[in-house]
Order: C-alpha cells, then structure tokens, then sequence
C-alpha cells in the first residue's frame, strides 16, 4: 500500500509568461512530491511573443501565437486562478487578489512582464499604441486596426513608430503587410 503524499510546499507562480510557461511544462514532466502549484494570471491566454509579428501580419491564428494557460495547467496538475494581483504581503507570504481570499505561499515567482511609462510622454497615453504589456497587444493591434479603418477609407495615413529593436522592425514591417492588405508595396 503505498503512503500518501503530504503537500508541504506551495509554489506560486504570478503571471503567464515565458519562464512560468515552461517551469509549468517541466514540471508537468517531472512532477516533484508534496508540490502544490498554483498560477495566478488576468488571462486565460498568453502570446508566445516571438510569433506576435506573425499574428499581425496574418500569418497565423491567435490560437497558433498563445499558449492556453489553463489546459497547461490541468497537464501539470497546478490550480490555476484567473485574477490579478493587487497586493503582497512578503511577511505573511499572502497575496492579495481582487474579490477572494488572500492566498497563501511558501515560494513565490513573478513573471509579469513589463509596461511603459505613457503618462511621462505627453500625448503618448492618447496617441500610442504600446507593445508591451504583450499579453493585450493583439487586442490593442485590433482596436488600433479597425480606428485606421474607420477614420481613413481608403486616405493615406501615416504612422510612427518608436523603438529600434530587431522587435520594432520585425511588428513595423507586419503592420505594413497587414494594412497593405496582405500585400507588399
């Protein structure tokens, strides 16, 4: 007869990003004993980000481009708690999510990925379009697209982009592509 196996240890993971994406996978692979897993993520879904250009330029489906967080969790036996997190109380070892009870942790890794700072940037909060956070820039490329649709029909536009990074060329060469109709000047 074998022993039950006490859980010990909660490992919390916050945010869907890349490294937890693939702790999640690993440990689906090699499940370590008394290891209760939990993630906690405002979506459901979160892009593989080196195929966003991919996903604007037409390339793929937004089911190619994101990995379902919730199936990845059932594989690896972790709960999974669709929330952001609004407070962290290191002392405790709580968390604090909206509209639930804070949640406990003996171990706890963040992987929320970064945002701009628009409001120092006049205008930008009106004017722009960020890339990051990545988990929303689809959404945000959607919205943006079907503005240009709406205010031009058919007029030239004219649009900047800032950052020079090889990600800034490959997303402005697949906004052209997808604005163009799918076509290459």
């Amino acid at each position: 007869m074998m022993t039950p196996v006490r859980l010990c240890r909660d490992l919390v993971l916050v945010g869907g990003g890349h490294a937890h994406a693939l702790a999640l996978r690993m440990l689906a692979m090699k499940p370590i004993a008394g290891l209760q897993i939990t993630l906690v993520s405002p979506a459901s879904h979160t892009p593989y980000s080196g195929m966003l250009p991919g996903l604007v330029a037409g390339h793929y489906r937004f089911e190619e481009t994101h990995i379902d967080l919730a199936r990845l969790c059932q594989w690896a036996g972790a709960r999974f708690i669709v929330a952001a997190v609004d407070g962290l109380d290191p002392a405790a070892r709580q968390l604090s999510l909206p509209g639930r009870l804070p949640l406990g942790y003996d171990v706890l890794s963040l992987d929320i990925g970064s945002e701009p700072e628009l409001a120092s940037v006049p205008g930008a909060r009106e004017h722009a379009t960020p890339v990051k956070p990545v988990a929303g820039l689809w959404q945000r490329w959607q919205a943006l697209e079907q503005q240009l649709e709406d205010r031009t029909a058919g007029a030239p536009t004219q649009i900047a982009l800032v950052g020079g990074g090889a990600g800034s060329v490959e997303l402005a060469l697949a906004m052209a592509r997808r604005l163009r109709g799918g076509r290459w000047p």
